[in-house]
């Protein structure tokens, strides 16, 4: 739809720069509380209804509590971080549980 009021003769090469300012909070830090110490064998499971109960026995049993044991057994650093500060220098990953 034309412009009434514009009248354009030939090319016209219009550029149009456009700003946007994003805002993004994102937390990395994973909250190490006393909800993650458990009795061995003792942890909480999450699944869904409709999962196969024997696939989530099956699951490997590895907690938060259990991989901080295992990294300060395997890796030299470790040892020097209490429980709470593992987050700042490594990372866990929830889908292979290590």
């Amino acid at each position: 739809m034309a412009n009434p009021w514009i009248k354009v003769q030939g090319k016209v090469k219009v550029k149009v720069k456009v700003k946007v300012k994003v805002k993004v909070k994102v937390k990395l830090k994973t909250r190490l509380g006393p909800q993650c110490i458990h009795s061995e064998g003792q942890q909480s499971v999450m699944f869904n209804r409709d999962a196969n109960i024997y696939e989530v026995a099956q699951r490997n049993t590895d907690s938060l509590l259990m991989a901080y044991f295992k990294l300060n057994a395997v890796d030299d650093m470790a040892p020097q971080f209490l429980y709470h500060q593992i987050p700042e220098h490594f990372t866990y990953n929830t889908s292979t549980r290590k």
